[in-house]
């Protein structure tokens, strides 16, 4: 698997992914409305784009050329960071292309000073099962409003060293 930093340039790239990968995720713990809100305000054109100027860092997956996941992680002022996505297009998962992923996001916060890596995950999300094999545990359960809806999120964190 190859990684790579995401630009401009790879914006339909990312919202191909996200449509791949985040709308699986979510149809069965979403409603189609929510759904259709959260990924339009998340993944359109310009909300990546405004991502990216607001200093998340976008890391793009592929094997053998094809693009098959992607990361955003910020370094936040206190010396934390904050993984904001991390998917990998549903047929791949299991393969190890995660935590190769995951691994990658991690050492690259570390060598920008992070000592921690916090993340929120839906509280239905099998995904949390993965955080938890990685080494992440669960700080706080919060219900945050996204626009008319709520995410009910765990946070979860890994102290590094």
């Amino acid at each position: 698997m190859d990684i790579r930093e995401a630009t401009e340039a790879d914006l339909d790239t990312l919202r191909f992914l996200a449509e791949e990968a985040w709308i699986p995720t979510y149809r069965p713990i979403l409603s189609e409305e929510q759904l259709q809100f959260m990924f339009e305000n998340w993944y359109s054109n310009s909300a990546l784009s405004r991502q990216m100027m607001d200093g998340q860092c976008f890391r793009i997956a592929f094997q053998d050329s094809a693009a098959v996941g992607y990361a955003s992680f910020s370094i936040k002022e206190s010396g934390t960071a904050h993984l904001h996505k991390l998917y990998i297009i549903p047929g791949l998962h299991g393969t190890g292309l995660g935590r190769k992923l995951l691994a990658c996001i991690e050492e690259e916060a570390q060598g920008l000073g992070a000592g921690v890596l916090s993340l929120n995950v839906n509280r239905y999300n099998p995904s949390k099962g993965f955080y938890d094999a990685c080494g992440y545990r669960v700080i706080q359960e919060v219900d945050l409003p996204i626009g008319p809806y709520w995410m009910n999120d765990f946070v979860m964190q890994k102290v590094f060293g």
